[in-house]
């Protein structure tokens, strides 16, 4: 647990109730021991019970929330914070932990308007920043997104998170060669990140640079050999630099895995009309006629322009 809030909260807290009953002060200390050993379940309830003795107190609904967001509750963190950072828009923390809330429940809007708000007050918050990338490109506010993602790379240039996300945005916006350079800094800083590199190898094939894709399409199949997916892109690289061998090796490699991948027999029967074996085309597109049948119908004007019958 992040303890620069629980320690906010705990001379808040001890502020809020020192005039109170010895009873309320020491159930102010029971929620906040409960918060820091997480038992959340009690805490929820202790500071249920502070609220009852005094709602206006921004420091009890803050303790809630927190509860709440550290049990995954977000649904009920939001009244909460929301709750004390109006009563004390003091509460930083509780504005942070708010876009959180509302990050983690998908509402991008309401995220991006709270980052926002948290980045103004503390400009050297990197963490915020990429946040507020990260809902800018939910909203499809790609430009403002990449802002964001590059003021927290300027906060700390080995920020791995916000080289990945940027990178991430480029690409989902289908701007691949400038994914690639933030997409190589992230795995610079992640090597092990592996989503990561498949994003960087479709770059390259996206924009026909087919022997960097090949070379990086080679490693993911190494490392994950049960993968048919990988496979797939493999044999389409070669495919596309013309070694209709090795494609055909890779689409087999792939329907072995999952014989109920289309594109792979798809690929594989295209490769077999290149080779005009046009008997085992024929095959692959019986096949495809039972998964894909849409697929199967574009497949066959090719089989057919290709003398196919």
């Amino acid at each position: 647990m992040n303890l620069r809030p629980l320690i906010l909260l705990f001379g808040v807290l001890a502020m809020a109730f020192a005039v109170q009953a010895q009873s309320a002060r020491e159930l102010s200390e029971q929620a906040l021991a409960d918060l820091d050993a997480n038992r959340y379940d009690s805490a929820i309830t202790n500071f249920k019970k502070l609220i009852a003795i005094d709602p206006s107190v921004a420091a009890g609904h803050f303790g809630l929330g927190m509860a709440y967001f550290f049990k995954d509750d977000f649904e009920n963190a939001v009244p909460s914070l929301e709750t004390a950072y109006r009563l004390d828009p003091s509460l930083a923390s509780a504005r942070r932990y708010l876009a959180s809330s509302y990050y983690a429940l998908q509402r991008y809007q309401a995220a991006a308007d709270s980052y926002s708000a948290v980045v103004k007050d503390d400009p050297k918050d990197r963490s915020a920043w990429t946040f507020l990338g990260n809902s800018l490109d939910y909203l499809n506010r790609f430009d403002e997104a990449v802002a964001a993602y590059r003021k927290a790379i300027a906060l700390e240039p080995g920020h791995a998170e916000a080289w990945c996300e940027v990178g991430t945005a480029y690409y989902r916006n289908q701007k691949f060669a400038d994914a690639r350079e933030p997409l190589k800094t992230c795995l610079s800083l992640r090597p092990d990140d592996h989503d990561k590199e498949r994003l960087l190898a479709n770059s390259y094939y996206n924009t026909n640079e087919y022997a960097n894709a090949l070379d990086l399409y080679k490693k993911i199949t190494a490392r994950t050999p049960k993968d048919p997916v990988a496979h797939l892109f493999l044999g389409d690289t070669y495919l596309q630099l013309g070694r209709v061998e090795d494609a055909i090796n890779s689409f087999k490699l792939s329907l072995a895995l999952d014989p109920s991948l289309p594109q792979a027999v798809d690929k594989l029967g295209r490769c077999y009309i290149l080779q005009k074996d046009l008997a085992a085309a024929k095959a692959q597109y019986t096949r495809l006629l039972e998964l894909d049948p849409a697929r199967a119908a574009k497949f066959w004007e090719i089989y057919v322009k290709y003398g196919g019958k």
